[in-house]
């Protein structure tokens, strides 16, 4: 039996309610190796407001448990032109054993579940997602950027994709931008993600993450 038990507080140390999953876990014998040997990862989903909020998460069975705060900003993106935040997977990362509550998998644009994980080897692909939110009714091209670079900043290579709005936007409109990077072109070391967005409505000001 293993419980996932997730507490949310904003900023007025007001409560919402508490959401709690409880899960029978029968893993097969290959699966069980495999998880052995790695990880689990659980996927779900909250639903909040704008503001700023404090993310109190724990999970564990009668043999072992743990926790972890996370301070969390949900954004209202009222600014003319806005980033959200990054998330990663990659190849490999999607064979770690993931299960999620009703109804399932969660779809955020990846082409396999997010990925906490922050070291990856040479023969792996990163996948990374982000969006850009427009709130101007003007026809306009946001353009992304992803740059990789090593810790004296310099850039070894980058990537760049074009997203067009409709012809007349009546609200505001989101542009995805999930493009893959392989790494065996990189030698071992430590990497900065820098990702860029900018429109053609404001060609001087980009957001950048």
């Amino acid at each position: 039996q293993v419980e996932v038990i997730f507490a949310v507080s904003d900023s007025k140390k007001r409560r919402f309610p508490t959401m709690r999953h409880r899960f029978a876990l029968a893993l097969k014998p290959q699966t069980y190796e495999r998880v052995s040997k790695g990880s689990m990862r659980f996927i779900s989903q909250l639903l909040l407001p704008a503001g700023h909020f404090q993310l109190r998460a724990s999970a564990g069975g009668v043999a072992v448990a743990g926790s972890v705060i996370y301070d969390l900003d949900v954004p209202e993106f009222r600014e003319n032109f806005a980033l959200s935040g990054v998330a990663l997977t990659s190849a490999q990362a999607s064979k770690t054993f993931t299960f999620s509550p009703p109804p399932g998998r969660i779809d955020v644009g990846l082409p396999g579940p997010p990925t906490t994980a922050r070291e990856f080897s040479r023969d792996d692909t990163l996948t990374l997602f982000a969006e850009a939110y427009e709130n101007r009714r003007k026809p306009h091209t946001v353009t992304f950027t992803v740059e990789l670079r090593d810790e004296r900043g310099r850039g070894l290579g980058s990537y760049a994709m074009e997203r067009k709005s409709v012809d007349k936007p009546k609200e505001a409109s989101a542009y995805s931008f999930a493009p893959n990077l392989p790494l065996e072109d990189f030698p071992p070391g430590r990497y900065t993600l820098h990702v860029e967005a900018r429109s053609s409505l404001d060609k001087d000001r980009s957001v950048s993450r």
